[in-house]
């Protein structure tokens, strides 16, 4: 089972929920404890971090073969780091990106090796 990110990094979390409850996205905040991190990317050259996760509900048999997963949009969200939250076609939370992501990059590093 992987680690969630309320686990992993529980103040980061905290953070971006109260910030997407701001910016009008309660039910996406929802998700971001529940969220399990798939793996992670760190882009020393421009300082960002990139959270690849897993959240939300599963999709149906329809939805998966027929309408298929594809990107939402990206919601910039007010936080300390720079961060833009990536959602599916489906509203659901799929990546987190985070600007000035060094110092969760550390957070990170010893608890799951990115891929």
């Amino acid at each position: 089972m992987r680690a969630t990110l309320v686990e992993l990094v529980p103040e980061f979390v905290a953070e971006l929920e109260a910030a997407l409850r701001v910016v009008g996205h309660t039910e996406l905040s929802a998700e971001v404890p529940l969220a399990e991190l798939d793996r992670w990317a760190f882009d020393e050259s421009c300082d960002a971090v990139y959270l690849y996760v897993s959240a939300g509900r599963e999709l149906n048999a329809i939805e998966k073969s027929i309408i298929g997963v594809k990107h939402g949009q990206t919601i910039p969200v007010g936080h300390r780091y720079w961060v833009n939250v990536d959602t599916d076609n489906f509203g659901r939370l799929r990546g987190i990106e985070v600007l000035n992501g060094r110092e969760l990059a550390a957070k990170l590093g010893p608890a799951i090796n990115p891929n």
